[in-house]
Order: C-alpha cells, then structure tokens, then sequence
C-alpha cells in the first residue's frame, strides 16, 4: 500500500519535470529560430547568430544536468524513506 503511494508520488514527480523540461526545450528551440530570424532580417552578422546558437547548446546541456540531478536525489531520498519505512514495519 505504502510502495504503491511512493510509486504514485515518483510518478507525478517525474510528470511535472518532464513537461517542465518540455516547455524549456520548445522555448529555446523557438528563441532560437527568433534569433535566427533576427540575424537574418538585421544583418548584423555571423558572430551573434555564433553566440546565440552556443547560448542554446549551453542552456539545453544544462536542462538535461539539472533534470538528472534532481531525479537522482528525489530518487535516493525515495529509497531512503522506503528503507526507513519497511525496517520500522518489521519490528
């Protein structure tokens, strides 16, 4: 009964940070094309599409870090109370 309320709780945890990180892809995918957009329409050059174009691959490597330590801790946390809680059971 325990386990399947940790499994639900896991569940909605990972639900709500997926569609987190979908919402931060699919702004930086859309930043992305406005500067292109920009670059092209303005003309000001290779440089800033260059340095726009590295803040993105930069933004999006550091989604993907933040979400893989964040599940990683909420998991180890998750196990520890799962552990805590089954050793208190048994006695």
């Amino acid at each position: 009964m325990q386990k399947d309320s940790v499994n639900q709780r896991e569940k909605g945890i990972s639900e709500s940070e997926d569609k987190m990180i979908w919402v931060a892809a699919w702004t930086l995918i859309v930043g992305c094309w406005i500067l292109v957009v920009v670059c092209c329409l303005v003309d000001t050059g290779f440089w800033l599409l260059l340095a726009g174009s590295w803040l993105m691959l930069v933004l999006t490597v550091g989604c993907r870090v933040v979400k893989y330590q964040t599940l990683n801790v909420r998991y180890q946390a998750l196990r520890t109370g799962c552990q805590a809680s089954s050793g208190l059971n048994n006695h």
